[in-house]
Parts: structure tokens; sequence; C-alpha cells
């Protein structure tokens, strides 16, 4: 239901039908945001309209009472928000149409745009259509000093139009009409000069002279005998016209209308940098229509602040020769940023094109067809500035072929058939500087340079933003740029840096962000809650906790109204991201409209669909849950066709999730929730130990150590604990390796985790057998082996099995190695473990060709090499490459093995694995002895003993004693 509300005279408000607005404090506070629509009336003032200069304590409280009273019997009738609460104030939103002072202001604006372009009966229709809303005094009854203070402004304006209005009918010689009200008004008001002299000059147009005189000798006695005041100048001369009958005196006859061509581009932006080849193609689309039965239609597309509107401008002045006719420009938003409905610009606009406005129809179906009339045979641009949507600009588009439309927006519109659309990001990093340059100088961006372009990416590379602080530094240019760089630092305050007069990024992701319907205004500020840098859409079902592919929709709206961006992979996958500063803003806004338990819920449902999917990538990966230790959080699944499509590749979605897997450990461990932490990073090891992630494992690790310790979970320190220490083997740091597997053994075995007890052996044993203490290893592995089978680990029996198998490669005993990887082998491809399978196949080649079967343990090296390439572990790759290097040396084939084993070496390094890198070198020095190269061989001996020294790799050690006694 539609409120009205009626300030001019008592106080009114409608619903349907009249209803009461009972009690003196409400009435007062409701007249107060009344009088100034859309803008913010300070509490201070609505407390003085209250009490005046002496409010009580309560005064504030009482302010919020009335509010919340207002807001109550507002809701019974309608679900749109009227009153808004500010930081300073409130404010009240009533559409022009429903208040009759803004229809009144409305009227009388209007009316003076009629008189202006010599539309006299129109501009009186305005003037009295205005009037007669008027029903007495303004806000007659309301008893409030602050009220009654702005209702004697308000009613000086009806005075003052009214006089307006009757000196236009003057003009139209409606003298005879005017007397009877002219009389009236005199009674009431005798001491308004104007309407005495009004009444005199139609009266003596009515040829009653003597009457007219009479008129002006009793308002001068008025005015001198009784209250002592002296006369105008003009009240005499008038008189003195009179009396000489003055031919001035008549009526002038009404001119006729001055056809128009209007010119309403605002000027060019002083600064507009870049995008010249968009400027081409903007203005090249509007001269050189393409279209036969419309105007051509450019789109200009992009979020607010990118600068669509200067760029329009600028396009729009570089064609308006091409359209002689005129230039027409409208903003299609009010003060208040809410859209303008078309009906309403299209009555400007054909103003603005001479239509008189006595002669405009009403209705949006005749105002577009005079609209299109008046255009034909006109060669007219017309530039329609941050639209809203398709309803509001189909109306206004020219049937005329010879015409051209430029509307900017900041979404997509979908239904301008023909139109050609032009998409606007930010700035790259060099137009970036260019418009830093143009405002504050190239010299100083040029000595200031790494400070300019932190400037730039400060703003996000956001037009409206840069052009702002380019403002702010040239009228300071004492200040270095990265004086401005830190201000911005403070995401608290960078907003508020970036304001200048009416620029204000703020208030431009405002508008975007008022017009979203409760749910997608509830999502953006969510995403802002969040550390990812881009994401995909299955986000918003667990933060808004509904259906996900119904929240992706509502995500979408998001990116129509240009809130959230679009990046599209190389591989074409569409992710998501909030612009920076957009971040920031809704990051304001967060916890006013939010309540911080309702947050946190939300990022505890993401966390715990972060962990679903964790999880189910390692579970793909290894063939099951196996090798890992999970703790007992619930997770938030997602339907199963969605996850399938996006944990086709499990390693390949850990890589694309990498950056927020490692923000959503840190997320966990501020939040509190302690195994959640721990879960999420020892989960992701499945791609930091494929990948070679090893910064990201050491900083999620010690982010989940940090948040158990602090909980005092001593089952996630022994995890933590667990999981850190397979980094410290892949790095060679087995002392530290060891320390922390024997905390967490002795936590393991003294609450009867058979799971973790198994786990932890395997690497104990592991650093057993690298230091050749093969009899304490084998033990080890043979309780490890026991451990995992009870529990139902087959993946981790498979790992121990090769790893007892290298005891016995080792040791010289292939034939004894054989059997172990024959059955590791067969569970890895049952449980499609395909990472240890490429382990085991490596393991199986290096059997093979110790035992001279080449051409055996070369296929078994191709297998681990097409497994490994597949999932991209480099680590994997290189070992392989070994492999196959190594048969091509068995074979004397010294020209094949020289570029594997080169490969096999670059990969090592690149991969970080200091074993592969140790053994290729190793390998490089037998194929430099072979190929007679002893120098080469020393070099690297040499490189391989410093690795396998440090390492501690007693076995390969005694290698590379062995090949250098064949020097």
């Amino acid at each position: 239901m539609i409120l009205e509300f009626r300030v001019l005279g008592p106080l009114e408000v409608f619903a349907g039908s009249k209803v009461n607005i009972e009690g003196r404090r409400r009435q007062i506070v409701l007249v107060m945001l009344l009088l100034e629509p859309g803008r913010v009336v300070t509490t201070g003032r609505l407390v003085e309209a209250l009490y005046g200069e002496e409010p009580p304590k309560t005064a504030d409280a009482q302010v919020q009472i009335c509010i919340s009273q207002l807001r109550g019997w507002f809701g019974k009738y309608t679900d749109t928000e009227v009153i808004v609460t500010h930081s300073a104030g409130y404010l009240i939103r009533v559409p022009e149409d429903c208040l009759d002072l803004t229809r009144f202001r409305r009227h009388v604006t209007r009316g003076r745009e009629a008189a202006r372009s010599q539309d006299l009966e129109g501009a009186v229709s305005e003037f009295r259509s205005g009037l007669a809303l008027w029903r007495g005094e303004a806000l007659e009854g309301i008893n409030s000093r602050r009220v009654q203070a702005a209702a004697t402004r308000h009613n000086e304006e009806r005075f003052v139009a009214l006089q307006e209005c009757i000196d236009l009918e003057l003009r139209l010689q409606r003298h005879h009409e005017l007397l009877g009200e002219l009389k009236e008004l005199v009674a009431v008001h005798p001491l308004r000069e104007e309407l005495h002299m009004q009444l005199a000059l139609a009266l003596y147009r009515a040829d009653r002279q003597v009457e007219a005189l009479e008129v002006l000798r009793n308002v001068q006695y008025t005015l001198v005998e009784e209250h002592g005041l002296s006369p105008g100048e003009e009240l005499r001369q008038l008189e003195q016209a009179i009396l000489s009958q003055d031919p001035a005196l008549a009526a002038a006859p009404v001119a006729e209308p001055a056809k128009i061509v209007p010119h309403q581009l605002p000027a060019g932006p002083s600064n507009f940098v870049g995008r010249d080849e968009v400027i081409a193609d903007v203005r090249d689309h509007l001269v050189n229509s393409r279209q036969l039965h419309r105007a051509a239609v450019v789109m200009v597309t992009g979020p607010g602040g990118v600068g669509k509107t200067a760029l329009a401008v600028h396009a729009a002045h570089k064609a308006r020769e091409a359209f002689p006719d005129g230039q027409l420009y409208a903003h299609l938003r009010d003060a208040d940023g809410h859209p303008v409905p078309a009906e309403q610009v299209l009555e400007r606009l054909l103003r603005s094109l001479g239509v008189a406005p006595s002669v405009l129809p009403s209705g949006i179906v005749e105002l577009g067809t005079m609209y299109r009339s008046v255009m034909a045979n006109r060669r007219v641009l017309v530039v329609l500035d941050d639209a809203a949507s398709a309803r509001q600009i189909l109306p206004l588009v020219p049937a005329e072929p010879r015409c051209a439309l430029l509307v900017t927006s900041r979404r997509s519109v979908i239904g301008l058939h023909g139109a050609h659309h032009v998409d606007l990001d930010v700035f790259d990093e060099s137009t970036s500087l260019e418009l830093l340059s143009q405002v504050i100088g190239q010299g100083r961006v040029m000595t200031q340079h790494a400070a300019a372009r932190r400037l730039a990416e400060a703003c996000g590379h956001l037009p409206l933003g840069l052009g702002i602080v380019a403002a702010k530094l040239s009228m300071r240019q004492h200040w270095q740029i990265d004086q401005m760089v830190r201000r911005l630092a403070d995401e608290r305050r960078r907003l508020d840096e970036l304001i200048l007069g009416d620029a204000s990024v703020r208030a431009t992701i405002s508008i975007s962000c008022q017009e979203l319907d409760p749910p997608a205004a509830r999502l953006v500020l969510l995403l802002g809650a969040l550390d990812e840098v881009d994401f995909g859409g299955w986000i918003a079902g667990p933060l808004l906790d509904m259906d996900p592919y119904a929240a992706t929709d509502i995500l979408e709206t998001l990116v129509e109204e240009r809130l959230v961006d679009l990046v599209v992979r190389d591989d074409q996958q569409v992710r998501y991201r909030l612009h920076d500063l957009t971040r920031t803003y809704v990051r304001e806004l967060l916890a006013r409209e939010i309540p911080a338990q309702e947050q946190e819920e939300a990022l505890h449902r993401l966390l715990r669909c972060w962990l679903h999917l964790a999880g189910r990538a390692h579970r793909q990966a290894y063939g099951g849950d196996y090798t890992i230790l999970h703790s007992g959080t619930e997770p938030w699944t997602l339907p199963e066709e969605l996850v399938e499509s996006l944990i086709a590749d499990p390693i390949e979605w850990f890589q694309i999730e990498l950056t927020n897997l490692v923000s959503s450990v840190h997320q966990a461990a501020r939040l509190g929730l302690h195994e959640l932490c721990w879960d999420l990073a020892v989960t992701s090891v499945t791609l930091f130990e494929t990948r070679s992630y090893r910064q990201a494992w050491r900083e999620t690790h010690e982010v989940a150590w940090g948040a158990v310790r602090r909980a005092g979970d001593k089952r996630g320190e022994a995890v933590v604990r667990y999981s850190l220490s397979g980094l410290e083997l892949v790095e060679q740091r087995l002392a530290e390796a060891q320390q922390n597997l024997e905390a967490a053994r002795a936590w393991f075995e003294a609450s009867g985790d058979v799971h973790g007890r198994g786990l932890v052996l395997r690497h104990l044993a592991f650093i057993e057998r690298t230091k050749g203490q093969y009899t304490v290893a084998q033990e080890w592995y043979e309780q490890a082996l026991e451990d995992l089978r009870s529990v139902g680990d087959p993946v981790g029996e498979a790992h121990v099995l090769r790893n007892i198998a290298q005891i016995h490669l080792e040791s010289g005993r292939a034939e004894e190695a054989e059997p172990y990887l024959r059955e590791s082998l067969a569970i890895c491809v049952r449980t499609g473990s395909s990472r240890i399978e490429a382990q085991v196949r490596f393991r199986l080649g290096e059997a093979l060709l110790t035992r001279g079967r080449l051409e055996a343990a070369e296929e078994s090296f191709d297998a681990a090499l097409h497994t490994a390439t597949s999932m991209n572990d480099s680590i994997g790759e290189a070992f392989a490459l070994l492999g196959i290097g190594r048969v091509r040396l068995a074979q004397g084939d010294l020209t094949g093995a020289r570029p594997l084993l080169g490969d096999a070496l670059m990969a090592a390094c690149l991969g970080g694995s200091q074993q592969c890198e140790g053994q290729s070198l190793l390998a490089l020095a037998e194929l430099a002895l072979a190929r007679d190269e002893p120098e080469m061989a020393t070099v690297r001996l040499e490189r391989a003993e410093a690795i396998f020294t440090d390492s501690e790799a007693k076995v390969w050690r005694a290698r590379v004693d062995e090949l250098r006694s064949k020097f």
C-alpha cells in the first residue's frame, strides 16, 4: 500500500484512507522528517523541535522511541523501509508523488521553466495546480517553534508562487477573472504592497481607474498612518502611471515560443586519459548509424567509479558536430540515487526540445508518442547517464534513424536489441600512472615512481578513486606520494580519504548496494567478511545457508549490479571477486547490519564446506580417506553432482583454491575453531606435498599449531606435529622431524589412537632408513604395517610396503624387494591412489633395473612418468625421468641418457626435492665418467656429496664414495 503525506495545511496521512498519527511528539518527529524528504535530519534538530532549548536527559532516547513507534505504524501498511537510520540521525524516503510539498515545488519549477520559454498558459496551469494543493497554513496545529519556523518559510513560498502566477495571468489579460481573488487576498494580507499593486493594475485594465487609485491610496494610508511605514517606490510609480494613463500599463502581446536547439552536454572531463580505442569505437557507432528504423544505441556499462560518465561525455563531445539539431543530457537518478521514472525524463526532454508544459500529455505512452514525433526529421544525440533498467531506457529511445542514444549503466541491460555494448573495467597500471601524471605532474610521478604505483594499487586502479587522491596531491604539493599511500593503507579510513567535494567512492558504491533485495544485500556483506581473493560461486550456499544453486543466482545479481567482478581463468573457468574498495565499503556496514553471532555462523558453515571439499579432493587423490587424521567436525555438504563437477581433478582443484584454503585456516584460527583449523591444514597437505608448496605447508601448520595450543587441544597438537614432520622430512630436517614425531607418538599411544601411531611409526622408520639403520627401520615399518592394516588404511599399508622394499633395495636384495612392491602396487591400483602408485612404480623400476631387467624397468618408469605428469606432480616427474635416464645409462645409450638426466635434475631443483637432486647429480656424474669427463664428474659428485651429507643419507653418501673410487 502507498503512503501519502500532506503538510500544506494540517498534517494528514493517508494509507488508502485517512489515518491518524496520535501523539504530539510523534507528529513533530514525522513533520521534521517530511520537511526535508530524502535528507538526514540530525538527532539534535529533532530534540530541539521536541523540547526547545532545555531538553531532558532522556531526549535522545525519546527520539528513538518516536522513530520506533512510527516505523511500527508504517509497517502495518507497507513493507518498504520508510525511515532510514543514519550515523547522524534519520531520513524519510517518500516518493515525490506521495508528499504534497514536493509536488507543489515540482509544479512551481515547471511553471517557471514554462514562463522562461514564453509558454504563459502552461506556466499558469502549473502554478495553479501547485497552489491547489494548499489546504490552509502549512502544518497548522503543530505546536513546535522549530516546526512553525519552517512552516513560515513554506507559507512564504506559497505567497511568492501565487504572486508570480497572478503576474502571468495579468500578462494574459485575465484581469477581470482576477478581481475577486485579489480583493479577497488584500483583505487577508493588508500590508502586502505587491497584492495591492496587482489589484490596482487589474482594476485599471478593467477601465476602473478611480477604484485603482483608491486601492493604492488606501494601502499608503494604512502603511503610513497605522504602522509608520513608508510605501515602496514601485507603488508610488504605479500610482503616477495610472494617473497619467501610461500606455506601458496595457497588457503586452504574448510572444511566440522560440525554437530551441538544446546543447545540454556537461563540460568534458579535464583530465581524461586512455581508452582512445573505446572512444573511437563509441563515436563511430553514434555517428555512422547502421540502423534503418531506430536510432543507434550505444550502451556503456561498468561498476560505479570506473569512468562511464566521463567516457560518455567525452565521446559525446567528439560526436556532437554530427548532431546539429541538439544534444540532450539526462541523469537518470535523483539526489538520493533512486531511479527517476521514464515519464519524468520524457517530460524534461520534451520541454528541452521546446514543447510547452501546457500541451504535455499525461501517461508514459502518450509522452513517448509525442517524443518520437518531435524527434522525427531531426538529428539529435541523447545521452542518458546512470540508467537502472531497460524499463527506464526503452521509452527514451528515439525512432528517428538519424538520432543516436548513448547510455551509461552499472549493469548490463537486457532488452536493448541492436545496441552496441561497451564494458569498462578499472584502469591498467600504465593508464593509472598517466592520470596521476596529468594531475600532479609527470616529474613528480617519475621521481616517486614506486610510490605512484603503490598509490594506484591502493585505489584498486579505480578512476574515481585515482582522480580524488590525485586532486588532493595536486592541492598539497609539499606532500610525498607515500603520505597518501600510508593514509589509504588503513582500511578503516580508506573510504574517508576517497572523498573530495561531491566526489565519493563510498557514495558511488552505496548507490549499487541500496538497490539490492535483502538476500543479495546480506550476501555482499558476508562476502566482505572473507579473505578470499577470488572464489567459486558455490560459497554463496553456505554463507546464506541455502541451496547453492539458488544462492548462486543471488550472487549473479551482485555481478549484474557490478558489486562483484567476474574473473575468467585461462581454462575458461569462471570465478568471482570483490573489488578491494567494494570490500572496504561492505566491511564498514557488516558490523552494523549483521550481528556478530550471525557472521560467525555463516563463516563456520563456509569453513565446514571447505573441509568437505578438501576432504573429498583428498579421498579422490588417495582412493579413500587414507593416510590422514581428521577431527570430529561435521562438514557442510554440497549436492553430489556439484561436488563431482568441482573435484573432477582433485589436485587441480587444490591448486585453484590454494590461496583460499590458506586463508580459511587463518580464518578458522581467528574464530577459535581450532579443530576446523587443524583439520583444514592437514587435509590440504595433499596439495602442498604434491606441488611442493612448502611455504603454504609451513604457514598453515604454524597457524594450526597456535590454535590447538591456545585451545589446549592435545589430539590436535599431536596431529599437527605429525603432519608438520612430513614437511621437515621433505626438507631433510630429520632432527626436528624426529622430535615432533616422538611427541605425537607419545600422545597417540597414551590415548590408544592406533591409526595415528601407525602413521607416526611410518615416518620414524623413514628417518632410520635414511640414516642406514635398517634393523630399527624394518621393526618400526612392521609395527606400522600392523597398525595400518588393523584400522583399514590400505594406502598407508601400500606406502609402508614400498618403504620396506626400499630397505631391501638399498641392502642389495632387489629380488626380496619385488614382492613387496607388487603387493603395494596392487593396493594402489585397487584403491585408485594414483600418486602412491607412481611412487611404487618408480621403486619397482629401480628393483628391475638393479636386476638387469632393463626393458621391464623402463616400462615401469614410463608408467610412473605418465601418472605423475597427469597429476602435475613435478617431483614424481623428476624421479621418473631419473629412472628412465638411468635405464639409458645402463643400456650404454649415453646420448639418450644425458637430456633425461638433465631434465630430472632441473625438475628436482624446481620441485625442491633434495633427494632427487642428489640422485640426479650422482647419475650425471656416472654419465660424465662414462663419457671420459672426469672434471665434470668430480663437480657433480661434490654437489651430490654435500646434499647427502646434509640430509644424513648414509647409503647414498656411500654410493658417492663408491663411484669416486672408479676414477
